[in-house]
């Protein structure tokens, strides 16, 4: 089988790298991570207690659990605008993780 997926760096066209881009790329990815942990934590936590949380929580974690993770394949280094979008909607969401903890 053939994996047809174009690679991050294969797909890259030239353009000038400079640390700060590295590194603010690099925070996204990690951010946008914890992100994605943190809903799979709630659908777990909701699977083991199915009283606690609705449904309707379950498919809105299940669905923003999956757009940080398309999200995450699809940010580009290349792109900062796209990764500043990303970790401003990655704190947004860390933010509401947070609100949910302990409840």
């Amino acid at each position: 089988m053939e994996n047809t997926e174009e690679s991050v760096v294969g797909g890259l066209t030239a353009f000038e790298w400079h640390d700060a881009t590295a590194a603010s790329c690099e925070t996204a990815v990690e951010e946008i991570n914890q992100v994605v942990g943190g809903y799979a934590s709630l659908v777990s936590a909701a699977a083991d207690d199915p009283g606690g949380s609705s449904p309707t929580d379950v498919a809105g974690w299940r669905q923003q659990m999956k757009a940080f993770a398309d999200l995450r394949r699809e940010l580009r280094p290349d792109d900062p605008q796209a990764v500043t979008e990303a970790r401003r909607a990655s704190a947004a969401a860390l933010r509401y993780l947070e609100s949910m903890r302990g409840q």
